[in-house]
């Protein structure tokens, strides 16, 4: 809201009265920094998927710890630590691409993310962002301003159960995709 305010940047956040439910694991595309800031803002007490190395930093382990977030690395423990979250009844963000999404450039999804939904989430709620223009991306350091003021398009898509899913054997599990 203070970025808004100061005229930053603009954003609209579509369908958020539905994230924070127990169980919950919402996954996103991860176009700049900010819109992870926008997703934890607008979920109530999410639990968190991230960087192992921000552990590491003396400014944001504190933080992170108290938040109860979880390191991604490593995978194993991190699979585990998420899928026990969301038993837990906790709600849960993942970026599938473990990375900002490069623009321009297919997204390629890490397995860690599958694993966690196949293994414990109750509700698979995805959430498309997109950014005009590009601004805080992978490809662009973090001091150059884009020419005209960002918006955000945050928009939650529609749940999908996986109870489904976890009743099927594999093979027939991949033929209903």
């Amino acid at each position: 809201e203070v970025m808004r305010g100061l005229g930053g940047m603009s954003y609209e956040f579509h369908g958020r009265e539905r994230l924070g439910r127990p169980g919950q694991l919402i996954i996103a595309n991860h176009p700049t920094l900010i819109d992870v800031v926008l997703i934890i803002a607008f979920t109530p007490v999410p639990v968190c998927v991230v960087k192992a190395a921000l552990f590491r930093n003396p400014y944001t382990r504190l933080v992170l710890k108290a938040a109860g977030y979880i390191p991604n690395d490593p995978t194993g423990m991190m699979i585990e630590r998420a899928s026990d979250a969301l038993r837990g009844g906790e709600c849960l963000v993942m970026f599938p691409e473990g990375t900002r999404s490069r623009p321009g450039e297919p997204m390629v999804f890490s397995r860690g993310t599958a694993a966690v939904a196949a293994r414990a989430a109750q509700i698979l709620t995805p959430i498309y962002i997109g950014c005009e223009p590009n601004f805080l991306n992978k490809s662009m350091p973090w001091y150059r301003v884009p020419a005209r003021r960002p918006h955000l398009k945050v928009e939650v898509g529609e749940d999908i159960y996986l109870s489904f899913y976890r009743n099927l054997p594999p093979h027939k599990a991949r033929e209903e995709e």
